[in-house]
């Protein structure tokens, strides 16, 4: 039932369910920015880094740690050192998550009156409160299948989660429709506990079935190694990448509450401002993120992997894997951020009918390769063993984003087009870090041709061809659909970049037969 899958095929699972759940959750967010608009959705994403500051807190890296730990171990013993360390964890979570989830109810007004000066994210944040223990315990049962190399529990769980969130979203909304501001935004909290209270319910039901299944097959060892041993081994894992993340969620949670204040600072209203906000973080982001269900795929299944390797001392293999994920990361960030940039209106246009958001997106387009590049070297980093450095070099880059959004912001020339400066040089600064500090740990040589001169090459392709497929709806008389056309002129764009990639010879048939899943 604990099958293992390899780094292609466990990323492949997450990354097709990620897609399904990310189509969910765009239908989903067309649904609440017309029912809610702009300025509510500000509402939410203000409070919501506060609720994944809070959730961070709570599992205190855990989860990370069991995922890392487990594949370290001999496979005879491998199933009796999960247990051990699934029962630790589950104990310090549930006592951290309690804790959290008291403070946060007692402090909850402070929290949105005092620190975020929005006292309309009160609501929001209650409803989003026993999230923390329900979505803290899921994690560690997540966990425990990834560092297994098992990603179908973790898959049909987060499906899970997205659907019932969609569902019981959509019916929340529809029953607020005609009351105030912050009982909607409250509507969209309570849909994730929710889903989340869903998700738990499948894993843990899931976990009762596989214990059922092995529990006379266990052979625990004469000598159980003591809870004390368990907490200090998690511990030196998990404490710099906790650190490191919640000192990057309160960044988030601060960037929160300043965008707006700078935003005002600027020249705007405080409607404006919120408005603004919502827009660049509720449906700009939810664009630039979207691929992100292909990284996200690909960190959870590197960690149990790059470990399990690094283990056995196979850098060549290390190697070789890193050189395909920078494949994946250029093939696929070099076309998002041309398409954001050109198409930014029409994009948002289509998904949200707000054109006006699509200046945000365009001006943030940059950021998108080196994002999702930042995001998967961390994941190599942990697996290497070097947590601390992913700490440091995101610390580095997030503070340096807070001072120029803090510089920049604040004046009426550049306003909300500063954050996507800011963020642009963030993104790129902590990927150059992370590349530096893997190349020197694996002693990894750099292909330019393969893995960024073709690439780019066919991106260029498509950019100087983009004006001509403007041109060619005229000659298409069947398309007058405007939103037909933006769907037109994405996927010809798209078939034209991949046809420059196999032209190029960045993608070859011979190498896609190899693949083994």
């Amino acid at each position: 039932m604990l099958k293992k899958q390899s780094l292609l095929k466990g990323s492949f699972i997450l990354a097709t369910v990620a897609f399904a759940n990310r189509l969910l959750g765009f239908l989903l967010r067309i649904f609440i920015v017309k029912i809610v608009g702009d300025e509510g959705l500000g509402i939410f994403q203000m409070v919501y880094p506060i609720y994944i500051t809070l959730l961070l807190i709570s599992t205190a890296g855990f989860p990370l740690a069991i995922s890392k730990l487990i594949p370290e171990k001999d496979d005879d013993l491998k199933k009796e050192h999960a247990l051990r360390l699934l029962k630790a964890s589950l104990f310090f979570v549930f006592f951290s998550a309690t804790l959290i989830t008291i403070f946060t109810h007692n402090y909850a007004h402070f929290i949105c009156t005092k620190l975020l000066e929005e006292s309309r994210c009160y609501y929001p944040l209650m409803f989003l409160i026993p999230a923390l223990f329900i979505t803290s315990i899921a994690s560690i049962f997540r966990s425990f299948f990834q560092g297994f190399q098992n990603m179908i529990p973790t898959a049909i769980s987060q499906l899970t989660e997205q659907l019932a969130r969609f569902a019981s979203t959509i019916v929340l909304l529809s029953m607020v429709a005609n009351l105030n501001i912050r009982f909607k935004a409250a509507a969209i909290a309570l849909g994730i506990t929710i889903g989340e209270f869903c998700a738990l319910i499948f894993l843990v039901l899931y976990f009762l079935f596989w214990y059922k299944s092995v529990r006379k097959k266990l052979n625990y060892p004469p000598k159980k190694t003591p809870l004390r041993e368990i907490y200090k081994k998690i511990a030196f894992f998990a404490l710099p990448i906790t650190s490191g993340r919640i000192l990057h969620s309160i960044l988030r949670s601060f960037e929160a509450y300043l965008i707006p204040a700078q935003l005002r600072l600027s020249g705007l209203l405080k409607s404006e401002a919120t408005a603004l906000f919502g827009q660049l973080s509720g449906m700009v982001e939810q664009i630039i993120f979207l691929p992100t269900v292909i990284t996200t795929a690909l960190t959870i299944s590197l960690i149990p992997n790059i470990s399990n390797k690094f283990a056995k001392n196979d850098l060549k293999n290390i190697r070789k894997n890193y050189e395909d994920i920078l494949k994946i990361i250029t093939y696929m960030g070099f076309p998002a951020a041309l398409f954001f940039y050109i198409y930014g209106p029409e994009i948002t246009k289509l998904i949200f009918a707000f054109p006006s958001a699509g200046e945000i997106l365009s001006a943030m387009a940059l950021s998108a390769p080196f994002l999702y590049y930042s995001q998967v070297s961390s994941a190599i980093l942990n697996g290497l063993g070097k947590p601390l450095i992913a700490v440091k070099n995101i610390t580095i880059a997030f503070l340096i984003k807070i001072l120029l959004i803090y510089i920049l912001v604040s004046n009426p020339i550049w306003q909300i087009k500063g954050v996507a400066i800011a963020t642009i040089l963030a993104f790129m600064l902590s990927s150059f870090l992370n590349y530096y500090s893997i190349k020197k740990k694996i002693n990894f040589k750099l292909n330019l041709i393969s893995v960024i001169l073709k690439p780019l090459i066919s991106i260029l392709i498509v950019y100087l061809l983009h004006p001509y497929l403007y041109s060619s709806i005229y000659y298409i008389p069947l398309i007058v659909n405007p939103k037909l056309q933006i769907i037109y002129i994405l996927f010809s764009s798209a078939f034209i970049y991949f046809l420059a990639m196999f032209l190029t010879g960045a993608i070859k048939i011979n190498e896609l037969k190899k693949i083994k899943f």
